[in-house]
């Protein structure tokens, strides 16, 4: 998964992989009392895969909406500066 390098995303990749550690020691015992906290943990799992994915898709979000801000204020100040040259261009007779 890419979302490594998201902010906010560590502490749910760190539960996901001590959850998936947890569940594959439990499954691989043969009691029922193990196999029961491991469909448990495998909820816990399931809850916390949600999380990552809501704030994942947050995240990306907001990068889209300060890309969207970006374009914008670029666009604006590409547009005033081809005003200035457009008024600088232009020549202006004064008639005395």
């Amino acid at each position: 998964m890419s979302a490594l390098n998201i902010q906010g995303t560590s502490s749910y990749h760190m539960q996901l992989q001590s959850y998936s550690s947890k569940i594959n020691e439990l499954r691989k015992k043969d009691d029922s009392s193990s196999i029961s906290l491991a469909s448990s943990l495998k909820q816990q799992y399931t809850s916390v895969q949600s999380n990552l994915a809501s704030v994942v898709s947050s995240n990306n979000a907001y990068v889209i909406k300060k890309i969207n801000e970006k374009e914008l204020l670029d666009n604006y100040i590409y547009n005033k500066e081809a005003q200035k040259e457009q008024i600088a261009s232009s020549s202006f007779e004064v008639s005395v």
